[in-house]
């Protein structure tokens, strides 16, 4: 028949025949659960949601982590990272459904307070990456997601990358959405379920921006050096993670 008025699928499991007229069209990707689990860096901002999405669509369970800097920032953003977090938790139905949040505050008056301004922002990425491997080390998992992106409004480059990247010495730090610009990550925002109008935004990337032109030169020598002004950066690490407490979805 070259036009039918109904057109019935069959699909056969042993010795079972479904027969089926509607098809609908998934995300694609693998089962949750065929892969090992990622600790995602959740914030207040999409970019982070997306990319742990994008994570999850290829069979990764995610450990969800939120760095809670209030009151040292006045607005707590835990109300945005809530709802990223439930509409995540959408998607991984089988799975715990909690949020992670560490108490950040203290570690960030230690960074500002003793080290430059222009470095501030490296510093606490570095900091919140070393109490992650942490986690994932608790969590048996194989590495960390971020929802970083290159250049565009974060201004980011491969460089900045690596200087974050060597704080961890255990676990690869995944960046699902380095490549894509604002429009791209919010339109997967809308695939995934987040509507809301802060969608096309892409937040600062820490409590202190920087100036690209102060820090263009930046090599890791200067960190480290920088680092050697905060407290013990292993008894800060075992304070935050004393500061843990789960929040359930």
């Amino acid at each position: 028949m070259k036009h039918p008025d109904v057109t019935l699928g069959v699909e056969v499991r042993n010795n079972r025949a479904f027969i089926f007229a509607d098809t609908v069209k998934g995300v694609g990707g693998l089962p949750l659960g065929t892969q090992p689990k990622l600790v995602c860096l959740l914030t207040d901002d999409v970019n982070s949601a997306v990319a742990c999405w994008l994570t999850m669509k290829r069979g990764c369970p995610t450990v969800l982590v939120y760095f809670d800097n209030s009151p040292f920032i006045k607005t707590s953003r835990l109300d945005s990272v809530l709802n990223h977090a439930q509409a995540l938790s959408e998607w991984s139905i089988g799975f715990p459904r909690k949020l992670r949040v560490i108490s950040n505050s203290q570690n960030v008056a230690e960074i500002v307070g003793k080290c430059p301004r222009e470095l501030t922002d490296f510093l606490c990425k570095r900091l919140m990456f070393r109490i992650a491997e942490r986690i994932a080390e608790l969590e048996k998992a194989e590495g960390l997601v971020t929802g970083e992106t290159l250049g565009d409004k974060s201004g980011l480059t491969p460089h900045d990358f690596r200087i974050e990247d060597e704080a961890v010495a255990n676990y690869p730090i995944y960046r699902p959405v380095q490549g894509f610009d604002c429009s791209e990550i919010a339109q997967l925002a809308r695939k995934m379920g987040i509507t809301e109008p802060s969608v096309p935004k892409i937040s600062k990337r820490g409590p202190v921006s920087r100036k690209r032109s102060c820090v263009a030169s930046l090599n890791l020598e200067d960190l480290k050096h920088a680092e050697e002004k905060l407290p013990k950066v292993d008894e800060m690490v075992e304070a935050s993670m004393r500061s843990l407490f789960c929040r359930v979805l």
